[in-house]
Parts: C-alpha cells; sequence; structure tokens
C-alpha cells in the first residue's frame, strides 16, 4: 500500500510539472471566482446598516425588496470602504435602480460618480463604480459633516419643523449661488451638497442634496425627487426635494426659489402640493408622492394664499406683516386663474383704491417705504404675484 501510494504521488507531481502554470491559473481562477461569488452582506455591514436605519428616511431602501435591500446594505459598505469590485446576484435593470437608490437616500456619500462599470455574468454581475476626489475625500467629508452640524444647530431655537425647513431654505437661498460653472465636469462639486454649503455655488442637485442633508440632521423626513422642469428656455433635467411636515408631503424646490436674480429670492416652489408643481415639472419620478395638502405652504402660513379674491383690503395686514418681517419684497398667490385675473384687473383698473392698500400696509408696517410708488411683476402661469416696495 504504501509503494503504491507513493507512486501516485510521484504521478501527480509529474503532471503537475508538467502542466503547473495551467493548473495554477485555473485554481486561481476558481478562487478569485469564489471569493467574489460567495461575497455575500456580512454580518457586520447588516448590523452597521441597522444602526442607521433611524437616523433619516432612507425612502429608497425602504421601497426595495427584501433581496434588493441586501445588495443596497452591500453596496452602501463599498462606497465607505472604496471597495473597488464586488459581485451582486441580480440582474442589470436591478443593478442601476440600487445604484441610485443608495445615492439619492446619502448625499453625505458625494465621492462616488453616476458612471460606473459592469460585468454580467449571466447568473451575477460584478460592479465596478468610479470614485471621485479620492485622495482628499475624508477631509471634505468632514468638513461638509461639520458645516451641516453648524446649520442645523442654529436652528435649534426653532419650535416646528415647518420653521427650521424655511430656516434651511433660507440659509441656502442667502448663501448658494446657482452657478453651471461649478458642475464635476467644470472641475467643480456642483452636484454635490459640498459645493452648495462649502463653496457656495452650485446646481439644482447640490442644492436639493444640502437641503437633504439639513432636514435629516433635523430629524425631519424627506427624499428627493428628479424630473424635468420646464421654463421658457425649454426642458431639462432637475432634481428637489418632498418633505414631510406635520404628516403631510410637500414639494420643496429650493433652486428655483434661488433663480429670480442674485439679490432677491422667494417662496414659490415651498411646500407645494402635486398640483402646483406639476405646472412646470413633469416626468417625476417618484410618480407617487402623495403631496394633496397646503397647510404648510409658505403663502397659506402667512395669509397671502388667495382662494377668493374680493379687493386688496384683506391683504393690508398680512402683506404689512411680511414687509414687518422679510425685505421690501411681498409675494400673493392665487390659487387659481380666476382669481389671479380679477386681481390684476383691479390692480390695473381700480388704480386708486390699489394705492391706498399700498399705503395702508406701509403705514401699518411703520417701515420707511414709499407709498404712491410700487413696482410689481407676475408670473401668469403660476398665478403669482410680486410687490417690491421702494424706500422711502
Amino acid at each position: 500500500m504504501k509503494k503504491k501510494l507513493s507512486l501516485l504521488i510521484a504521478i501527480l507531481f509529474a503532471v503537475c510539472m508538467v502542466f503547473g502554470d495551467f493548473f495554477v491559473d485555473e485554481i486561481e481562477e476558481l478562487v478569485s471566482w469564489k471569493q467574489i461569488y460567495d461575497d455575500r452582506i456580512t454580518e457586520q455591514e447588516q448590523i452597521d446598516f441597522e444602526g442607521l436605519l433611524n437616523t433619516k428616511t432612507f425612502y429608497y431602501y425602504n421601497n426595495l425588496n427584501s433581496e434588493q435591500k441586501q445588495a443596497y446594505i452591500m453596496m452602501h459598505s463599498m462606497f465607505n470602504n472604496f471597495t473597488e469590485s464586488r459581485r451582486f446576484e441580480i440582474a442589470e435593470d436591478e443593478l442601476k435602480d440600487i445604484f441610485m437608490a443608495v445615492l439619492y437616500d446619502n448625499s453625505e456619500i458625494f465621492w462616488v460618480s453616476v458612471n460606473y462599470r459592469f460585468v454580467d455574468y449571466g447568473n451575477s454581475i460584478e460592479f465596478l463604480p468610479e470614485y471621485r476626489n479620492r485622495e482628499d475625500c475624508r477631509k471634505i467629508s468632514d468638513e461638509l459633516n461639520k458645516k451641516v452640524k453648524e446649520i442645523v444647530k442654529g436652528a435649534e431655537y426653532l419650535s416646528t419643523d415647518y420653521e427650521k425647513e424655511l430656516y434651511f431654505h433660507n440659509y441656502i437661498c442667502e448663501n448658494v449661488l446657482y452657478d453651471e460653472s461649478s458642475m464635476v465636469e467644470s472641475g467643480g462639486h456642483g452636484d454635490t451638497a459640498y459645493s452648495a454649503l462649502l463653496e457656495g455655488k452650485s446646481i439644482c442637485e447640490g442644492y436639493s442634496r444640502a437641503m437633504q442633508l439639513l432636514l435629516d440632521g433635523a430629524g425631519i423626513k424627506n427624499y428627493l425627487a428628479v424630473g424635468d422642469g420646464v421654463s421658457e428656455d425649454g426642458t431639462e433635467p432637475h432634481m428637489w426635494n418632498i418633505v414631510e411636515i406635520d404628516g403631510e408631503n410637500y414639494h420643496l424646490d429650493v433652486t428655483w426659489d434661488d433663480t429670480f436674480d442674485e439679490t432677491e429670492y422667494g417662496y414659490l416652489y415651498f411646500n407645494v402640493n402635486d398640483q402646483i408643481i406639476s405646472r412646470d415639472h413633469i416626468s417625476l419620478k417618484p410618480r407617487n408622492n402623495s403631496c394633496v395638502s397646503l397647510g404648510r405652504n409658505y403663502f397659506v402660513m402667512n395669509n397671502l394664499y388667495v382662494d377668493d379674491f374680493k379687493n386688496f383690503d384683506e391683504l393690508v395686514a398680512p402683506v404689512s406683516q411680511s414687509l414687518k418681517n422679510n425685505n421690501n419684497t411681498v409675494e400673493i398667490l392665487f390659487s387659481n386663474e380666476p382669481q389671479f385675473e380679477k386681481a390684476m384687473k383691479y390692480l390695473e383698473n381700480e388704480n386708486h383704491a390699489f394705492f391706498d392698500f399700498i399705503s395702508d400696509s406701509v403705514e401699518l408696517s411703520k417701515k420707511n417705504l414709499q407709498k404712491d410708488e410700487i413696482e410689481y411683476y407676475t408670473i401668469d402661469e403660476s398665478f403669482y404675484l410680486c410687490l417690491i416696495f421702494k424706500e422711502g
């Protein structure tokens, strides 16, 4: 028996000597395959992620099935550890959906490019993401986290989620300039929260992601929405926020509130419903956001939403209060076209009565403003009127 065993070992040794490279290559390939193919979610990854679930909304994660959630957690771990590749037992279209879900839920992960590569093996896909700013991303991340905490702390004295949301909206509008030169293609961070909060210039994605991080920091439920914005210049991809205030969902588009001019901003898109947003935001994803209320809309909250216009006298008190609270501009939103047209006819044809309204509003506000001269502009398709008072 010993002789036969020795002979067998010798034969195998000889075969390996002849075909050594072949066997080594095949074994390495099998080992490599097994390492990737068996790269399932680890217990620690599961524990770490579950520890995050109560820290923010995770809207897109919560809308995945159980298998997709496991892949989401794996991908989330990849991005935080800069893992170069990992294999998933999912279809190609699922890979894209999960990838976008991770990026939409986690605006703090700004170092992952939207471009990625993958290898389809039929029953699995090897996913190879691209990372940007890798050499200094930790430093940048620390700066961003510190800034978010600083801004959130500044809103701690406010008692309601509506007030905190308004604070964050105003902070972004006052400190960020819409600038397409900040885009990544131009060497910037324009599609990230970092560009908005640290560099002071961004595009719609940076605005929305900055708002997401601030709302997350304040414990206010929210998520990102995407679609196409429609303007006189045409249609282009756009991003904004869905925010839950007092149990109701609202659309919040900080970017478009900040594009009136470089020094002024407004509230036309502050907590609007599906009906209002659909006037110039189309192809929404997700499609159903259940934004049906106007209860916490800016105009409703400030008595500047007009559902039944009779004359401007009923607006003296809210306009004067708005002048006290804000700069010398007051925005008024009408519920529909007939109400808006009635107001415009009154403004144009009842000049004496209209300027009595202006005079009464200024007098009640106790501000040094002109009573007999005013500028205004309208956005007819939005049933919107903006009054611009002049210093006295």
